[in-house]
């Protein structure tokens, strides 16, 4: 059996083998056996999703009932692993949620670690929107300092005060949690670092 690193979940030439071959231990018909491996992930991969490849019969010393096709010996896990870390925020609720421009609204906010690497120091950015979306027109109201990074798993929570600025008019608004807002951390996936907290309603 070979393992392979893959960035689909396609078997092809540009994959990369994982270690060497392994062996697999001789099975009776309609048998199934289990064999597990530690394997490296070479460290010139690039941050990304990948999928791990099994490939029985890799050498084809086998002769098997779909020979020469065989395409039923060579399986992709499921959910891709992720190589590097990856930032995501996992929570962001403003209170109150009904205000006035110019006050002050407490933001609960929570960003993990969903990679496969430990982060260095990085900002979380808080800012307001008339959109549910990060974009050019999310105003910045306050950051704060993650200092000790995060370990793979690892949670950071805190509660932040912000301003809303006093020139807000009337209606509903969005506050925006990104993190790695000033971009200090290379990630597995770039595009998944913003959320939108329900709408923030400002009474004129």
């Amino acid at each position: 059996m070979r393992l392979y690193l893959s960035s689909d979940a396609t078997l092809d030439g540009g994959d990369t083998q994982l270690g060497d071959e392994i062996p697999v231990p001789a099975i009776a018909g309609g048998g199934v056996v289990t064999v597990s491996r530690i394997v490296p992930i070479p460290d010139t991969t690039l941050l990304g999703p990948y999928y791990v490849i099994a490939q029985v019969n890799a050498t084809n010393t086998t002769l098997e009932a779909d020979s020469p096709a065989q395409g039923n010996d060579v399986k992709a896990m499921l959910t891709p692993l992720t190589v590097g870390p990856d930032l995501v925020v996992i929570a962001a609720t403003p209170s109150p949620r009904t205000t006035a421009a110019g006050t002050t609204v407490a933001v609960t906010n929570t960003v993990r670690n969903a990679g496969g690497q430990a982060t260095g120091a990085f900002d979380i950015g808080i800012y307001v929107s008339s959109n549910n979306v990060y974009d050019g027109g999310a105003q910045l109201l306050a950051t704060r300092r993650v200092t000790a990074g995060l370990a793979p798993g690892a949670v950071s929570t805190a509660i932040t005060s912000v301003t809303l600025p006093d020139t807000l008019t009337g209606g509903p608004y969005f506050v925006v949690v990104r993190a790695d807002s000033a971009g200090e951390i290379g990630e597995a996936n770039e595009n998944n670092n913003s959320v939108a907290a329900g709408a923030t309603v400002v009474v004129p």
